[in-house]
């Protein structure tokens, strides 16, 4: 996960890419991304350590859950968003 982070930061549109562990199941990783556009996050499917990552994925008893996400600002700006 440290290599796919640190690939992901290298790529062109990534604003933010992080890797969180869930404090009641340490085995649970949650990755939030920011991506400047679609264009940018599609390419980002593309990459090579994409599919290195995505290969990985397959040992799971289950595939992980995507959720693709629009901010909704509410409250102070700065602190509502990610980006």
């Amino acid at each position: 996960m440290r290599a796919l982070v640190a690939a992901s930061h290298t790529e062109e549109g990534c604003l933010r890419y992080t890797l969180n562990r869930d404090v009641s199941d340490p085995s649970r990783l949650l990755i939030v991304e920011v991506w400047r556009s679609q264009a940018d996050l599609d390419a980002h499917f593309q990459a090579p350590h994409m599919a290195v990552f995505m290969a990985s994925l397959e040992s799971l008893d289950s595939p992980p859950d995507i959720f693709f996400c629009q901010p909704v600002p509410t409250g102070d700006l700065v602190k509502g968003t990610l980006a």
